[in-house]
């Protein structure tokens, strides 16, 4: 999420102002367009013709949205009908549109605006409000940019070239008098992304220096380090070629292993060359090394092929590609180390400080043993304090320029607020609205009392038939033939009195004799198209419904509470599954 804010210096709320912020934002959106469509969709702005026909559908379906509040209104408006005739009739002489007027003829007692009021609460975050068609925050100093990044095989490729996009304009629009601040997870992921990739090459380049220090040290010629490394390299690109045919993607967490293996394929070389000095016989050494090579190899790529039968993708990557490494990097050095053995070498000085290490006895060593083994009972006692960090969010790395824009847009619309998506499935849409309408009586009980901060869901325009047929009958009940007959009676006589043609109520007159048979086909896709194409998915013969959920995170767990019993929806969050993923782990790890 992306927004141009005015600099703290501009004046608030002017009509000038705001055309230029308005000119600014749609500048950004064809920024971010660009030519290679990184973002399948851009949000800023209601399309013109939606208000008028969101309106219309409201004043079509009038009954189907009212309350118990909205009945007690009209009963009260019609109370003090002449007062209200006559502020409508007022607006003849006022400098406004003439559809304002022609709304208020046909809606008198002003109902439709007091749904759309509601709908706007139920479908629309807090805070964002609109002005000339735009989606804004602060009065009209800021607006609201949604981006949705394309969808790809190369996912990782897309967030990293949004993330770029953003930034690139980002140090372009701030040479005007204009913020941008953007957040959202696809970044996070494409920094975090970054981060790992540049720790792997990092590590992995500071342990290959630190290798071709050591090696040159005590081997003293820079040969043995490329004579070493080669294997261990050939056999790494091996098990990645093998990985990469037969299973197509590797997580970038395994990668990281790369540092380990490297130490351990090094151990295995270094063991050839190290016996290679003593014993300079390339055939002998292959006699000697090889079972024992082989053993090992096969002992602890078997260790790390076991991480396969756990119930977690990332540790099944890291234990194959751990496994493969072991075993290529061993049968490498069995096939190439012996060709790059030297036909003659110089033996390492033997008060060299590694020799003088080697030559201890730390078997005899009764302090080392005693201090060992008291070492061993206290982690005895204490491994079990070890707790996983459940929330990932906490080991994510946030730059100081993302976290600032979380934070603002905390300030405006609440934007940390945890959301939780609520699953529904049914045959029809029928039997889905009603499933919808139990869960929604139970999640606005939770808002009510303050478990919840928001919801939003879109069979809120999409009520049930039944619904439909219990709003008709409370509509038929409260228009009474006297009700209907005294508002005529009313606005026939102020007609005559101020002097305007009494007709100009036919339409709501019609509309509240009309014989309402449900809301029409056409309604209905009009809801599902604007307001719920993203909510509503159909596949096969099921429908599934996804709703929002805006909760604080001290209350994320009361809710998953309240909602148990109810057998009809499936919550989850990324909490959730983060800890679901945890929890794999330490069933899988037996802690």
């Amino acid at each position: 999420m992306a927004y141009p804010r005015k600099s703290e210096s501009q004046e608030n709320g002017s009509e000038s102002n705001f055309s230029s912020l308005s000119s600014q934002a749609d500048s950004l959106v064809e920024s971010l367009y660009g030519k290679d469509s990184l973002f399948n969709e851009i949000t800023y702005k209601v399309q013109p013709f939606l208000g008028d026909s969101l309106y219309d559908f409201f004043y079509r379906n009038m009954p189907y949205f009212m309350t118990d509040e909205d009945y007690d209104y009209l009963e009260k408006s019609i109370d003090s009908i002449n007062q209200i005739l006559k502020s409508n009739f007022n607006l003849t002489y006022l400098p406004v549109n003439s559809s304002i007027i022609s709304k208020a003829y046909a809606d008198p007692f002003h109902i439709v605006p007091r749904l759309l009021q509601r709908c706007k609460a139920n479908t629309v975050d807090a805070g964002i409000n609109m002005r000339d068609d735009y989606l804004t925050l602060d009065s009209g100093r800021s607006i609201v940019i949604m981006a949705y990044p394309r969808k790809s095989e190369s996912q990782g490729k897309v967030n990293q070239d949004c993330l770029d996009r953003l930034l690139k304009i980002k140090s372009q629009i701030q040479k005007s008098n204009y913020d941008i601040f953007f957040f959202g997870t696809p970044l996070v992921e494409a920094i975090n992304a970054k981060v790992i990739k540049r720790d792997i090459m990092i590590t992995s380049t500071l342990a290959l220096i630190a290798l071709l220090v050591f090696i040159w040290s005590y081997f003293k010629s820079p040969l043995y380090f490329f004579r070493i490394v080669l294997p261990v390299s050939f056999g790494g690109l091996i098990a990645l070629s093998c990985i990469g045919y037969f299973q197509g993607s590797i997580s970038s967490l395994a990668l990281g292993l790369g540092a380990v293996l490297l130490g351990l394929g090094v151990n295995i070389s270094l063991h050839f060359f190290t016996h290679f000095i003593n014993h300079p016989d390339p055939r002998q050494l292959i006699i000697e090394l090889a079972p024992a090579s082989l053993l090992t190899a096969l002992t602890t790529s078997s260790a790390f092929f076991c991480l396969c039968f756990l119930k977690s993708p990332v540790l099944q990557d890291i234990g194959l590609f751990s496994g493969l490494s072991i075993l290529f990097i061993t049968l490498s050095n069995l096939v190439i180390v012996p060709h790059l053995l030297p036909t003659s070498h110089n033996k390492p000085e033997k008060n060299h400080w590694i020799d003088k290490l080697a030559s201890i006895h730390f078997h005899k060593n009764k302090i080392l043993i005693v201090s060992l083994f008291i070492l061993f009972s206290v982690c005895v006692l204490c491994f079990k304090q070890v707790r996983f960090e459940g929330d990932m969010t906490k080991m994510s790395y946030v730059p100081s320029y993302l976290k600032e824009s979380e934070d603002t847009l905390e300030a405006k619309m609440q934007y940390k607020l945890k959301m939780v998506y609520s699953i529904m499935e049914a045959k029809t849409l029928n039997e889905l609205s009603v499933k919808s309408e139990n869960t929604n009586a139970e999640i606005e009980k939770l808002k009510n009392d303050g478990v919840i901060s928001n919801f939003q869901n879109g069979f809120y325009l999409l009520p049930s038939g039944i619904k439909q047929k219990k709003c008709k009958e409370k509509w038929d009940k409260f228009w009474t033939n006297d009700k209907v007959n005294f508002l005529q009676q009313s606005m026939h006589s102020h007609s005559q009195i101020f002097g305007y043609d009494y007709k100009v109520y036919n339409e709501f007159l019609n509309l509240i004799k009309s014989e309402f048979g449900g809301m029409s086909k056409s309604d209905q896709s009009f809801v599902i198209n604007h307001f719920a194409k993203d909510l509503i998915e159909y596949s096969d013969s099921i429908i599934q419904s996804v709703g929002i959920i805006k909760v604080k995170e001290q209350n994320r767990k009361l809710l998953y509470q309240k909602l148990k019993s109810n057998k009809e929806v499936e919550l989850f969050d990324k909490n959730m599954l983060t800890e679901r993923f945890v929890n794999l782990i330490k069933s899988d790890l037996n802690f």
